[in-house]
């Protein structure tokens, strides 16, 4: 299951395309879940250093920054599947850990958090909307022949 703390941009989240219909529900949580956050992960190197090495510090900060950016990472619909092996496998990991989601960075908002569950028995539907994709509005820029090959 896959959401946001707010509804607001959900519908360009999923990336619908023309003439898709995308399904919002709304939900309640009916127990508490752990959830690894990476959407704020910051870490006091200092206050770290303390409990472990320096060195595992740096190791682990680095760890946990490049999967907050695995997560985010934009995606198209031309990626290979094989793209989103590694963060499939690091979610596993996670899960069976006994988390029950993570949290990460929008790869389309600046300030959009996403949600990804691993249990969603712990939530309780409330409602459910339908919506039909009639127009998209697409930004671009010309990309100068020398950035494209």
């Amino acid at each position: 299951m896959f959401g946001k703390r707010y509804n607001n941009n959900i519908i360009q989240e999923v990336r619908a395309s023309l003439f898709d219909y995308v399904t919002v529900g709304t939900f309640r949580l009916e127990e508490n879940i752990s959830v690894v956050n990476l959407s704020r992960f910051t870490y006091d190197v200092f206050r770290l250093a303390e409990l472990e090495s320096l060195e595992e510090v740096m190791i682990h900060g680095s760890f946990i920054d490049k999967l907050e950016q695995e997560l985010s990472k934009p995606r198209r619909r031309s990626d290979s599947e094989l793209d989103y092996l590694p963060t499939q496998y690091l979610s596993e990991l996670i899960k069976s850990m006994g988390f029950d989601g993570i949290e990460f960075k929008s790869s389309l908002y600046q300030n959009g958090v996403n949600l990804a569950i691993f249990n969603p028995h712990k939530f309780k539907g409330l409602e459910v909307s339908v919506y039909d994709i009639e127009n998209i509005k697409l930004e671009y820029t010309e990309l100068k022949t020398e950035d494209t090959f």
